[in-house]
């Protein structure tokens, strides 16, 4: 049992410039107590298995030991752990992931934890650990932070009657319940991006295929938002190109069939790129949808 409740922040390793942050809600993310580090470690170790391993990547550099050592069996206090410190089990926490799920650093929770003892959990969020290493840990900051209460803000207030974002913010969260490496999750990111941007093709107009609809409104939206889908590593490879070749990888998915990065898919790089940017771009269009939902109707219609 801890003094306070708290939800473990699994993937933080810091907080630029600050020793806390005020989140949407009144929640506080801050460095884990040694009492809530050790609950937390004890929980790790509950919810994947026995994992022990695994808390090494939260675990501080003993400055007795080389560089890359660490402790065997270390005490609670060595562990950097971050938690958000909540009043109550309220929706504004679940409001807060969702929108965390869309913002650049996607903090996860991992599990909530009262005072009076009692926990909870989805299984679809600890997927998360089985792929945590040191590179994955983010630093946060209130820039950061501010996006995210804007996107709350947006989720919270949402009309259902023009596009209904919350379901496909849902279907998001859903996705993470796959494996990391699961070739679902392509397929995830387009049905997500295919649900919001378009509409069924006119089977005798050979332009309004799903195909060139999703080129097309995805080009659109990265021009009036550059910043929001992550092209990073495909250099200077022309949009329309790069979505063709996104929807072949696609595609292939779909059918069983065999995926060359060599050849023709080459300019793709590789597995892990082409996840970050489906799932860059099925963000961006969840964003749009939120920023302006009847321009969005209207652009799914056309």
């Amino acid at each position: 049992m801890t003094s306070k409740n708290y939800a473990f922040a699994m993937n933080i390793k810091g907080i630029k410039d600050r020793t806390e942050l005020v989140l949407p809600g009144a929640h506080i993310l801050r460095l884990a107590t040694t009492e809530e580090a050790s609950d937390i470690s004890r929980n790790i170790d509950a919810l994947r298995g026995g994992l022990q391993m695994i808390k090494f990547h939260w675990q501080q550099q003993d400055p007795n030991l080389p560089s890359g050592h660490f402790r065997v069996d270390p005490d609670p206090s060595e562990f950097r752990f971050f938690v958000i410190e909540f009043q109550d089990m309220a929706e504004t926490l679940e409001l807060l992931q969702q929108a965390f799920d869309l913002s650049p650093i996607e903090l996860e929770i991992g599990f909530t934890r009262r005072a009076d003892g009692g926990m909870s959990w989805k299984p679809s969020r600890l997927v998360y650990l089985d792929a945590v290493d040191r590179e994955t840990l983010a630093e946060i900051s209130s820039a950061d932070v501010r996006e995210t209460a804007v996107i709350t803000e947006q989720i919270h207030a949402h009309n259902h009657g023009v596009v209904n974002v919350r379901a496909a913010i849902s279907e998001l969260e859903q996705l993470k319940g796959l494996p990391h490496n699961s070739q679902l999750r392509i397929l995830g990111y387009f049905a997500l991006i295919e649900s919001l941007l378009t509409h069924a093709p006119k089977g005798t107009d050979p332009y309004d295929s799903i195909t060139r609809q999703i080129k097309k409104k995805l080009i659109l939206i990265g021009n009036r938002w550059p910043d929001r889908i992550n092209y990073t590593g495909f250099g200077s490879i022309a949009m329309e190109r790069l979505w063709s070749l996104m929807y072949e990888y696609r595609s292939a998915v779909a059918h069983g069939a065999a995926i060359d990065l060599t050849v023709k898919l080459k300019p793709l790089g590789s597995r892990e790129r082409v996840f970050s940017l489906a799932k860059s771009a099925a963000k961006a269009v969840i964003r749009f949808c939120l920023d302006e939902p009847q321009l969005a109707k209207d652009l799914r219609e056309c």
